[in-house]
């Protein structure tokens, strides 16, 4: 059995590139810090102001790495206090204040252990929170009814 060959000049330049792209294809590629875990949720509803924003990555932070908070009309919620202390590296968390509201964007900028900012954003909203506390209003509806009640028995004691 015979093989028909073809032998196609080749210069090794060109075999060199060849193999230089090859190798540079394999290589794997530089992982960047990844989002995974942000309180409040993306598209939560919460209901008044949060107590703080907490964004966990799946590496350590490097300084400047920060979060923004913006309205609805994206203006930058002023007075939002990035919390340091007693923090894990892989973690920012910030303190928004008080809160109208309505739907805020959350904006961070992270920069990880390969020397490169990501930015990502995300929406949450903050419903009203009810001036009266749950349990007062129950409370209170018990107060009413036992009133009654009592009232009922006066009434009916004095007939």
């Amino acid at each position: 059995m015979r093989f028909l060959t073809v032998r196609l000049p080749v210069r090794p330049a060109l075999l060199w590139a060849l193999l230089l792209l090859a190798l540079w294809q394999a290589q794997p590629a530089l992982a960047h810090i990844l989002l995974l875990e942000a309180s409040p949720a993306p598209g939560a509803e919460v209901r008044g102001t949060p107590d703080e924003i907490r964004l966990n990555f799946n590496e350590p932070l490097r300084p400047g790495s920060r979060i923004m908070l913006y309205d609805a009309a994206f203006r930058e919620v002023q007075g939002v206090v990035l919390v340091t202390e007693e923090t894990p590296e892989t973690m920012l968390v910030a303190r928004p204040p008080r809160l109208a509201p309505g739907v805020y964007t959350v904006q961070w900028i992270a920069t990880g252990t390969d020397g490169h900012p990501q930015s990502g954003s995300y929406n949450f909203a903050v419903s009203a929170s009810p001036r009266w506390p749950v349990f007062l209003l129950l409370f209170l509806m018990l107060l009413l009814v036992a009133g009654a009640i009592i009232r009922h028995h006066l009434h009916k004691d004095k007939k």
